[in-house]
């Protein structure tokens, strides 16, 4: 059961990482410094992916870092997003940037009731 659930994380992480990335090549010619962050963003999500396929288990301490970038990368999107008027897809990444910040509280909270 473990193991499924740590390839769900890493596939997750893959995602999201790929779809950044893709989202900051795309925003670069608009909206330059917010297009970078997102790009950078994506492939330090990618590069924590690659981490955790190499290494097999994933710190806890990293993972939630990378939770805090997916967070802020959602909310740059959504942004960038209302900015042109898109309709439904700015609120997609925004209910993902909170789905985030409720994992990483969460995670937070069982990591200080174990100590």
């Amino acid at each position: 059961m473990a193991a499924n659930k740590e390839i769900i994380h890493s596939i997750n992480h893959f995602i999201v990482g790929f779809v950044l990335s893709l989202k900051g090549i795309t925003k670069l010619s608009h909206h330059v410094v917010i297009g970078s962050i997102i790009l950078l963003f994506g492939v330090i999500i990618l590069g924590y992916f690659l981490y955790v396929v190499i290494k097999k288990h994933p710190s806890n301490s990293l993972s939630q870092t990378v939770h805090w970038f997916e967070a802020l990368s959602c909310l740059f999107t959504a942004y960038v997003l209302f900015e042109e008027g898109a309709k439904y897809l700015p609120y997609v990444f925004l209910l993902a940037a909170i789905g985030f910040f409720i994992a990483i509280f969460i995670t937070h909270k069982k990591e200080s009731s174990s100590h």
